[in-house]
């Protein structure tokens, strides 16, 4: 993801065309609910998941739209080629 990223931002820049990655960690989602419910013990997976993110458990798909929002909004308008970690600190590698 960073790589494409930030080659794009370069490549659309002279067009005015701004490229932001958002880089969620787990969500729970439909998808992810199913998967859960398939592994061998469901309420452990569940409990991992919730957590491995610091700022509380596996939130659901409105943070990560929130934070879109934000980025469609003019109080961005100079930012190109970032990566927005919406993780709640699991990237950090500590566990709650």
């Amino acid at each position: 993801m960073i790589s494409p990223t930030k080659a794009m931002a370069a490549d659309y820049a002279p067009f005015s065309i701004r490229v932001i990655a958002i880089c969620p960690a787990g969500v729970w989602t439909p998808t992810l609910e199913r998967w859960c419910a398939e592994q061998t013990h469901p309420s452990e997976m569940r409990e991992y998941l919730d957590d491995i993110h610091l700022l509380g458990p596996c939130p659901r798909g409105d943070v990560v739209a929130d934070v879109a929002v934000f980025l469609l909004s003019h109080r961005v308008r100079f930012m190109t080629g970032c990566i927005v970690p919406i993780s709640g600190g699991a990237e950090l590698g500590y566990r709650r």
